[in-house]
């Protein structure tokens, strides 16, 4: 099962995506969609996408560049997220163009001092 927002008629749900079928909704009153009526968008709108570069010495290596001895932190416009086979687009400019795998966090409440027992919660 995967979580998913999807669009339908003109609207955007949450859903659960299983085979190739999208349920939209919890309990009796959950509506079962085929895949093939929805088109499936970005799982998130991002207020805010902060990033780490040159994170690990492999990357550094590669890129030429020295391990850096602080963080290197960097932001990129929410308008980058795009859904599964939206269009990547990219400068005629770009000499090169590198795919990468990120990991996204999101955070569900403030914490503060949270001991790693608890650390899930």
């Amino acid at each position: 099962m995967k979580l998913v927002r999807f669009l339908y008629n003109g609207l955007i749900f949450n859903g659960t995506l299983s085979g190739d079928e999208v349920k939209e909704g919890s309990g009796g009153k959950a509506r079962v969609l085929p895949l093939s009526l929805i088109k499936l968008i970005a799982p998130a709108q991002p207020s805010k996408i902060v990033s780490v570069g040159l994170n690990y010495r492999d990357h550094a290596r590669e890129l030429g560049m020295a391990v850096p001895a602080e963080p290197v932190i960097f932001i990129k416009p929410s308008t980058s997220v795009i859904g599964p086979g939206d269009v990547i687009t990219y400068p005629r400019s770009a000499g090169r163009l590198d795919y990468e795998a990120e990991l996204g966090v999101v955070i569900k409440a403030r914490a503060r001092n949270v001991p790693a027992a608890r650390a899930m919660d």
